[in-house]
């Protein structure tokens, strides 16, 4: 039985309950530690000397852990309260920054991403699985489309704020203020609800196959969905920048497309509850899709057009933007409330591969017809 925790209480900051305030906190603090290291992390393997395949050697191993490990943490999800692992993921996330703060080889690097990787599973995975106990079916659009907002701040902040050190004290001073919103994030884990969810009453755990939750259509569904997206978004992380200077744009034009996506990602968030009510979530996604993959595809006949190219960065933005909290919202609908972590899980390990899959994919393209 799905709880109402929080349901007549008072609503604070955005609307959000006191329980989803309080993991959607501590997943802000923990993440921003995570975003500062995103542009510090190659300038500190040059700082190294390591050759351009070990820097990207260091930046992929972020996927490694998640990959192997995002199941067995949706299990623990499954049946161990939030607060002890968000504690285990915000003492993961200190180790880490830690480790890269003094790390004198790439291979501590390598490390010290692995374990940034399975931090944010963890905290994500936990916190996901939360909302969904803490809240009512009803309300879960609402916020999972505000928790989504405040957690998408920190991928503008976070990289900013990163870059800013690494200008301003070497990328050694970028990851030592990551360590201390890693540390800030320890006392916001322990202030969580001691019980998963709110709940006063745990359930046991269910006995099924960690594959039999594929077989669910709705949820088999938002996984693949969620992939592509990604899949498409990976273009614009990787060799969307790389054609906009082919075609004439300047640093600061791109820096500027970029931005005014990012904001329209982040604005459409807190609107998915009325999306949703007005469309129905199964017909949002599939329109989600069409319109990712028609602004993607209108890209090259933009060209050098900067208001074109504007234009479908709104548009893709706001596709993106909606897709990640829906995905989420559909998920926990669908899946069995004993085993909204393991849904969960599965959910990190089709990002992830999207995440891999997509830009090597998208090389290939390259190397055959072009940008």
């Amino acid at each position: 039985m799905q709880s109402r925790a929080g349901a007549g209480q008072a609503r604070y900051w955005l609307g959000l309950h006191p329980a989803v305030l309080s993991v959607s906190t501590f997943n802000f603090t923990l993440f921003l530690a995570w975003q500062i290291s995103v542009p510090v992390v190659p300038l500190l393997a040059l700082s190294l000397n390591a050759s351009p395949f070990a820097v990207g050697m260091v930046v992929g191993s972020k996927a490694i852990l998640p990959m192997l490990l995002a199941v067995p943490t949706g299990r623990l999800a499954d049946r161990l309260p939030a607060r002890g692992l968000q504690v285990s993921a915000a003492l993961t996330m200190l180790a880490a920054t830690a480790l890269m703060w003094k790390a004198g080889s790439v291979l501590a690097m390598m490390v010290g991403q692995a374990l940034i990787g399975l931090s944010v599973t963890v905290a994500s995975v936990a916190g996901q699985a939360f909302i969904a106990l803490a809240t009512d079916r009803r309300e879960r659009d609402a916020m999972y489309g505000r928790y989504t907002f405040i957690i998408a701040l920190d991928n503008v902040l976070g990289p900013a704020l990163g870059g800013l050190l690494a200008g301003w004290g070497g990328p050694r001073a970028g990851m030592l203020v990551a360590s201390g919103f890693a540390l800030a994030s320890l006392p916001l884990a322990m202030w969580l609800p001691g019980e998963r969810g709110a709940v006063a009453q745990r359930r046991p755990a269910q006995g099924r196959s960690s594959l039999e939750l594929l077989r669910t259509p709705v949820v088999l569904f938002s996984l693949v969905a969620g992939f592509l997206f990604l899949f498409g978004y990976s273009l614009q992380a990787s060799y969307y920048v790389v054609y906009l200077n082919h075609v004439g744009f300047d640093s600061r034009t791109i820096g500027l497309l970029l931005a005014v996506g990012g904001a329209a990602t982040i604005s459409i968030r807190p609107l998915l509850a009325w999306a949703a009510a007005r469309v129905g979530r199964p017909r949002l996604l599939t329109v989600i899709c069409v319109t990712l993959g028609v602004g993607l595809g209108l890209i090259p006949m933009a060209a050098g057009v900067v208001v074109g190219q504007a234009g479908l960065a709104i548009v893709t933005g706001l596709a993106y933007g909606l897709s990640q909290p829906l995905t989420i919202t559909m998920i926990s609908h669908a899946a069995p409330p004993e085993s909204l972590g393991l849904a969960f899980g599965w959910r990190q390990i089709f990002q992830r591969a999207a995440e891999l899959v997509g830009p090597l994919s998208i090389g290939l393209v390259v190397i055959a017809a072009g940008l």
